[in-house]
């Protein structure tokens, strides 16, 4: 007697086999690497004391995060020419981050070239302290 759940009827071991490798998920071609994304954005994480902090956070009142303040405020002090005189890099526990467009960081690449500065995060420090002092802290 058969079954009426097709469960339970004997099927043939070759026809289970084929069942199984047509589930199978195919996998990525290992040859070709990922495409990245044009509108990518760098985040930078620039160390700051307690003080300034609290002001940034104060500041970012009118922004919906602390992140988009600061982004504003780099953006704004490199497509204005300000120019930024040196400050004292301390890297401190707390950090804000900066995240920039692939134009913006190339222009604070090639500041930071300028300034002779060691990396990416010196130059942005740089930029951010220069733009909260004219903003008058």
């Amino acid at each position: 007697m058969k079954s009426i759940n097709p469960m339970f009827q004997k099927q043939k071991s070759s026809s289970t086999n084929q069942q199984s490798t047509n589930n199978v998920r195919k996998t990525a071609k290992i040859d070709q690497p990922r495409k990245r994304r044009n509108d990518k954005k760098h985040d930078i994480r620039v160390p700051v004391s307690d003080a300034i902090k609290s002001y940034i956070k104060s500041g970012s009142f009118e922004y919906d995060s602390i992140t988009q303040y600061c982004t504003h405020l780099v953006e704004k002090g490199l497509k204005a020419g300000v120019e930024f005189p040196p400050s004292h890099y301390i890297n401190y526990d707390d950090v804000v981050h900066v995240k920039v467009s692939q134009e913006v960081y190339k222009l604070i690449f090639d500041k930071q070239l300028e300034w002779n500065q060691r990396s990416i995060r010196q130059a942005t420090h740089r930029i951010l302290m220069g733009m909260l002092k004219a903003e008058g802290v």
